[in-house]
C-alpha cells in the first residue's frame, strides 16, 4: 500500500534558491534575503516623480529668491542643480529597496520598515521653523538615524531610508511644500 503514494522529495539547495521559497525562509528562518540592488536614477524625469519634483523646484526657488522654470532650470543650476540630483538618486534607491524586499519578504516587514521611517522623522517634520529646503535637510538627516527593526535594518542604507522621505512626499503623507 504504501509503494502507491506518491513520492515527493525536497532539496535542500534547490528549495534555497527558489525565489518563490525566500519569503517563507526570511520569515521562519530569518533567512537573511540580502542587500537590495542600488536604484539608478534616469536621465528623464519620470511621471511617478513629479510630485516631489516639483516641491523640491519651488523649495528651491524660495531659498534662491527667484523662481526656477521647471526641473531642467534646477538641474542646470550650478548650486542647486546636485542637490536635486542627490534627491532623485535616494528616490531611486528607496524604490528599488521596495521592489526587492517586496518580492523576497514578508508584506509587514516592508510597512513595518515604513512606518518606522515616519514616525521617525515625523516630529521633525511638525516641528520644521524654517523655510522648506530647512525641513527637508532636517528631515533628511533625522531619516539618516533611524535604526529599522528586523531582518530589513542590515540593509535600509542611509539614501534608502532618505529616499522613503521623498516617497512620502510624493505620496502626500509628509510633503515638502
Amino acid at each position: 500500500m504504501l509503494s502507491t503514494l506518491p513520492r515527493y522529495s525536497l532539496d535542500a539547495v534547490r528549495l534555497v534558491d527558489d525565489s518563490h521559497a525566500k519569503t517563507v525562509l526570511v520569515k521562519w528562518f530569518n533567512d537573511d534575503p540580502g542587500p537590495s540592488p542600488l536604484g539608478v536614477a534616469p536621465d528623464q524625469l519620470q511621471d511617478h516623480e513629479s510630485a516631489y519634483i516639483s516641491q523640491l523646484v519651488d523649495i528651491y526657488g524660495e531659498r534662491a529668491g527667484s523662481k526656477f522654470e521647471n526641473p531642467a532650470a534646477v538641474l542646470q543650476d550650478a548650486r542647486w542643480g546636485t542637490h536635486l540630483r542627490d534627491q532623485r538618486t535616494r528616490y531611486f534607491d528607496a524604490a528599488e529597496f521596495d521592489r526587492y524586499y517586496r518580492d523576497s519578504t514578508p508584506p509587514d516587514y516592508l510597512s513595518t520598515f515604513k512606518d518606522e521611517v515616519y514616525h521617525g522623522v515625523s516630529d521633525v517634520y511638525t516641528e520644521s521653523n524654517g523655510d522648506g529646503l530647512d525641513r527637508v535637510t532636517r528631515v533628511l538627516s533625522q531619516a539618516a538615524t533611524i535604526q529599522a527593526s528586523g531582518v530589513l535594518r542590515r540593509h535600509a542604507r542611509v539614501q534608502v531610508k532618505q529616499g522613503t522621505c521623498h516617497h512620502f512626499a510624493n505620496e502626500g503623507r509628509l510633503p515638502w511644500k
